[in-house]
């Protein structure tokens, strides 16, 4: 697979979805798209109208034909700002995972098999997982705003936590500077500096305050959820150079282990989906939305 400039890679995603878009709409689109980018007012064919309201255009027109039929357990307050573009990893990851959940977020069986071919270790039986999405840890000593996960599993004292990426332009950031009043600082001192240090993945020196610790902020505060019980799972898309070289950099700045932490393309994984008993025409459609080639 030959690795595209990420302006490319973004720009094909576009025009591929819209195309999606307009065949599976027998090119009637006129209502759907284009929707208005609130940061200049201007139009985009890869935004959904939302004049008569969000929930029902990402229902309508962002979900796969064999996830709309199925009730939306994905809460209209948790939806993100751009939910209703057509290359929203929130929505991605419902359209991936939400087969395989029944209406009230129990796990099926295929979802554990995959989580087990990544690496994950359920030492639990007969026990009933569940999932959610848009997760916050309900009790964290964590400051002010949680981390949010994308996709969360649970059986018994396992917790498997998911990051999706799919047009992003890189992991999240946060801004360096050394004035005190500096929230993202304060959370460093007051949390996350004693989380790296406790949870073993990372070097000696990397658990300190400076422009290395802001560039792989998120990143950060995702691995740190990783103990005896709890994987990190990161999605992203292979053809992404921004979030491929990112992970990469990384990984050979900050870690000392991987343990517990997986990084993997939505490639190799719809692959390995196939293998764990996912439905052929729902992986035939994602992959056709999301992952065709141009």
């Amino acid at each position: 697979m030959k690795i595209k400039s990420y302006k490319v890679f973004y720009t094909d995603v576009r025009e591929h979805l819209i195309n999606y878009l307009e065949k599976t709409q027998n090119g009637k689109t006129e209502g759907i798209i284009p929707g208005i980018w609130p940061n200049n007012g201007k139009e985009y064919k890869h935004i959904l109208n939302i004049e008569k309201g969000k929930v029902l255009a990402i229902q309508r027109y962002n979900l796969l034909r064999c996830v709309s039929h199925l009730p939306f357990i994905l809460e209209g307050k948790s939806l993100h700002q751009f939910a209703h573009h057509l290359n929203s990893s929130q929505v991605m990851c419902y359209n991936f995972f939400r087969p395989q959940l029944d209406d009230n977020k129990l796990v099926k069986e295929p979802l554990i098999k995959l989580l087990n071919d990544l690496g994950v270790i359920f030492d639990e039986s007969n026990i009933c997982a569940k999932a959610d999405f848009e997760y916050e840890e309900p009790r964290t000593e964590e400051p002010d705003r949680k981390t949010n996960f994308d996709f969360f599993v649970k059986m018994g004292e396992t917790k498997v936590y998911f990051e999706i990426k799919y047009t992003e332009n890189g992991f999240g950031s946060c801004d360096y500077d050394e004035d005190p009043q500096n929230t993202h600082k304060a959370k460093f001192d007051k949390f996350y500096k004693e989380q790296m240090e406790r949870c073993g993945l990372f070097k000696k020196e990397a658990s300190k305050w400076n422009k290395t610790f802001c560039n792989y902020y998120q990143l950060i505060r995702n691995a740190i959820r990783i103990n005896d019980n709890s994987f990190v799972v990161i999605i992203s898309d292979a053809r992404n150079r921004n979030t491929k070289n990112q992970f990469e950099h990384f990984k050979n700045d900050m870690l000392l282990s991987e343990n517990h932490l997986i990084h993997i393309h939505w490639q190799d994984l719809c692959k390995k989906a196939r293998i764990s008993g996912f439905s052929k025409d729902h992986l035939d459609e994602f992959e056709a939305k999301y992952l065709n080639e141009y």
